[in-house]
């Protein structure tokens, strides 16, 4: 089963999750988790699987992992089912790594290729809910950061020394859903899926074997949409 169809299998239940409401009427008068007489903040900490599609999927042949800070605020305290909040994102791209001995003070150099991303976040919950399962759906906006750094280590005194091959810049949004399922007092399970777009950055993007001795040599220079799919499985903390 392709990474693809799993998201739409995804989606599909989310969707059939909060429009049914017969799990509105499970829960008679109670409220769901989140929705309490006072102003409720959400941090979140989750582990990513990117895949991307596109062009970008030709570019990166593999599924990186990565992870996910969120801090979400509710915008009133008067059983508002809606959020907002910020996200941060890291993914590594892959990279070399070599020893640089035919130079006066042999060196150690790592390269790699990393995507961070900084989101304006927007969760909406559904009103219909069951027990502690509460399904919602997400957008976010803002940048993509992609860049390609080496970091060099001498070998004779240890010193350490950071240098960026390459960077760029672009706009990010996403799309996606999601459910939180209560585990104890105050955390709860969080599995979101979502799918994300942005416009053409350029980046390095590593061989599959080094070419020299140099690292940042065994990286081709290519441009693309940031597009892919994400699942993350992560925990939540209300107070």
């Amino acid at each position: 089963m392709t990474f693809r169809f799993r998201y739409i299998l995804f989606l599909a239940f989310v969707l059939l999750l909060s429009s049914n409401r017969a799990y509105s009427q499970d829960t008679s008068e109670e409220e769901p988790e989140y929705v309490v007489n006072e102003d409720v903040r959400l941090l979140e900490f989750a582990i990513d699987q990117l895949s991307p599609v596109g062009n970008f999927r030709s570019l990166i042949d593999s599924k990186p992992i990565g992870f996910t800070f969120s801090f979400l605020r509710q915008r009133n305290s008067e059983k508002n089912y809606s959020f907002f909040g910020v996200q941060f994102s890291r993914y590594g791209f892959g990279g070399h790594s070599g020893v640089v001995s035919t130079t006066l003070f042999p060196f150690e150099d790592i390269t790699n290729t990393v995507l961070v991303s900084a989101h304006v976040l927007y969760r909406q919950f559904t009103p219909f809910y069951h027990k502690s399962i509460e399904p919602f759906f997400e957008f976010g906006l803002g940048p993509n950061f992609v860049y390609t750094g080496t970091n060099t280590t001498f070998i004779n005194d240890s010193s350490t020394e950071y240098n960026f091959e390459q960077t760029d810049l672009g706009l990010s949004y996403g799309l996606g859903a999601g459910v939180t399922i209560k585990a104890a007092d105050q955390f709860f399970l969080v599995l979101k899926a979502h799918y994300y777009g942005g416009n053409a950055l350029s980046f390095l993007v590593p061989d599959d074997e080094l070419t020299t001795e140099f690292p940042v040599d065994s990286f081709r220079l290519r441009s693309s949409q940031l597009n892919y799919l994400k699942l993350q499985l992560g925990v939540t903390y209300s107070y």
